[in-house]
């Protein structure tokens, strides 16, 4: 065998001496690749997570704005259910008030109280002198005061008038009768609201 050359002993040297770096540079590249993918990882993981709660913090604000307003909306159509319904009793009531006010009528005792408070008010409003009274007939035995104040009364009967009286005097009226106790409806509406409110509350109130 022949012993190897200078020139290779020193060839073979220097291409080991190369292997041992490319191996070192090798793994050394190897770690910081490992290193970066972990990072890069550690850093995408952490972008996602926040992505993921700001995606739910926005769905959950989807829903919430989402369950406002479905409750919202809920909430106005129970009110307006219950002004229709309040609509629909008030309209109930008004509707049995004239039978209401002609049995009053009938009965003696009421009929004088609307007498006489009828009586006091055109005594407030049309003040003295003559005044031309209609009234719903009467029993006969049921008499009628022919003065009030300084007010002279003229008394006529009147047929068409179911319960109540009108009291005129030179133009000016009071209208005690069914139709002019209902005549103002917007102050009746208001009146049955709150005996409505009155009655649920627990209290009681003649109709």
């Amino acid at each position: 065998m022949h012993e190897p050359s200078l020139y290779q002993v020193q060839a073979d040297a220097l291409i080991r001496q190369l292997e041992r770096d490319r191996d070192r540079r090798c793994h050394k590249l190897e770690r910081e690749t490992a290193d970066w993918v972990r990072q890069h990882l550690r850093e995408a993981r952490t972008q996602a997570l926040r992505r993921f709660h700001k995606a739910a913090e926005l769905e959950r604000e989807r829903y919430g704005r989402a369950i406002a307003t479905a409750e919202a909306a809920l909430w106005a159509e129970a009110r307006n259910r219950h002004q229709q319904h309040l609509s629909a009793m008030v309209q109930a009531v008004i509707g049995r008030l004239p039978a209401a006010l002609e049995g009053r009528w009938q009965m003696p005792t009421q009929r004088r109280q609307w007498l006489a408070a009828a009586l006091a008010e055109a005594e407030r409003r049309l003040g003295p002198g003559a005044w031309q009274a209609r009234i719903a007939p009467l029993p006969d035995q049921e008499s009628l005061p022919p003065s009030i104040g300084d007010a002279h009364i003229a008394w006529r009967a009147d047929p068409e008038l179911r319960a109540g009286l009108i009291i005129d005097k030179q133009g000016a009226r009071l209208d005690a009768s069914i139709a002019g106790l209902l005549a103002d409806t917007s102050m009746l509406e208001s009146h049955i609201l709150t005996l409505l409110g009155e009655v649920r509350g627990g209290g009681t109130t003649d109709v």
